[in-house]
């Protein structure tokens, strides 16, 4: 493979982001990249900003140039946390597409919860936003057992637009 920009993003396409499970060059979080003799540069952005994955990307991308330029490159890898994207919704594993979440919650029963949140969803489905209201119960049911050590978690759920 040849030593030039094309080159490096190429390799660095076998290199994917732990979390999305997608490429990094085509997730467009790798940029500036620069070669100049047998030096390449670029800034790669990482989702998770904890220092050890930091690490284990600049590890994994320098693999990946190691092991198609050979070990005589020299890289410098600017490694920075990805600014949120308000764009980039469909990426995530967990809600893809959704903006925004309201949760609504007490410790106690019986004030007012579900119907605040009927309404709010009514309201914002009159304003010609897709709303979803979800009711989740989670709640422990004893049983009629004279010692009490019989108990049992139920959850229940139900949906509606």
């Amino acid at each position: 493979m040849e030593l030039n920009v094309e080159g490096v993003l190429k390799a660095l396409q076998n290199v994917l982001e732990p979390e999305i499970k997608k490429d990094i060059v085509n997730l467009g979080l790798v940029t500036n990249t620069v070669v100049k003799g047998a030096k390449i540069s670029f800034t790669l952005y990482v989702n998770n900003p904890a220092l050890h994955n930091k690490n284990r990307m600049r590890d994994a991308c320098l693999f990946a140039l190691e092991r198609n330029f050979g070990e005589d490159i020299e890289t410098d890898i600017n490694v920075l946390p990805n600014p949120k994207n308000p764009d980039n919704i469909d990426s995530r594993k967990i809600l893809p597409g959704v903006k925004h979440v309201i949760a609504v919650a007490s410790g106690k029963g019986g004030v007012g919860k579900s119907t605040f949140a009927d309404k709010s969803c009514f309201r914002l489905g009159t304003k010609w936003l897709q709303s979803w209201f979800v009711r989740c119960r989670y709640l422990w049911a004893f049983s009629s057992a004279n010692d009490g050590s019989a108990a049992r978690q139920t959850s229940t759920y139900s949906s509606r637009r």
